[in-house]
């Protein structure tokens, strides 16, 4: 993501950047590399992805807007095989408030 920032964990990449004037707090993508078995292994993988960040959404939105920032991620995966739901979750969970932490400046 081009003017983005990136947080690297083993088998997921977050990349995320600021973006101006958008409908919603927080925009996010999902992807899989080829590594990842075939078609049905890598659309399983996402759709774990999906639904473990509709569960932090809300959460993750609400920091946005106390920090008045709206910003746009893509979640990669990188690993070989789909990984259980709660790791999915977990991993996710981690990456993103690692990037907000580290890239989000509250409002004064």
């Amino acid at each position: 993501m081009a003017g983005g920032y990136s947080e690297r964990r083993r088998l997921l990449v977050v990349q995320g950047r600021n973006r101006q004037a958008a409908r919603d707090t927080a925009g996010e993508g999902f992807t899989t590399t080829k590594k990842v078995g075939g078609s049905v292994v890598r659309n399983r993988a996402r759709r774990r992805m999906r639904e473990a960040f509709r569960l932090n959404k809300l959460r993750w939105q609400e920091t946005l807007r106390a920090a008045n920032v709206q910003c746009a991620w893509l979640v990669v995966y990188q690993g070989r095989t789909c990984p259980p739901f709660e790791l999915t979750q977990q991993k996710i969970s981690r990456s993103i408030d690692r990037w907000i932490l580290e890239h989000v400046q509250p409002a004064h």
